[in-house]
């Protein structure tokens, strides 16, 4: 899967802990991981914060609405995001 990059040029895993980003895109996500995230919050529109990644840079833990979602770097590379400015 190839990574996809927002205008500003990074990805999920790039973020550092307390950043956020804006969901602009999960198209490119296989269609049955694509659902998986959608049950659990990760919508088109929807701000995620990233709470904390592993020693290793994986798995990556999102604050996405009332839920924290634990996901693989490698798996989320597919979802296109803008940043935000938290305030």
């Amino acid at each position: 899967m190839e990574n996809v990059l927002d205008s500003q040029g990074f990805m999920l895993s790039e973020l550092k802990p307390g950043q956020s980003v804006r969901i602009l895109s999960l198209h490119r996500l296989p269609t049955a991981y694509r659902q998986r995230l959608i049950s659990l919050g990760m919508t088109q529109g929807r701000v995620i914060t990233l709470i904390r990644k592993a020693p290793l840079g994986c798995p990556l833990e999102f604050a996405c609405g009332p839920a924290l979602v634990c996901v693989r770097a490698h798996e989320v590379a597919g979802i296109a995001v803008t940043a935000v400015s938290v305030n």
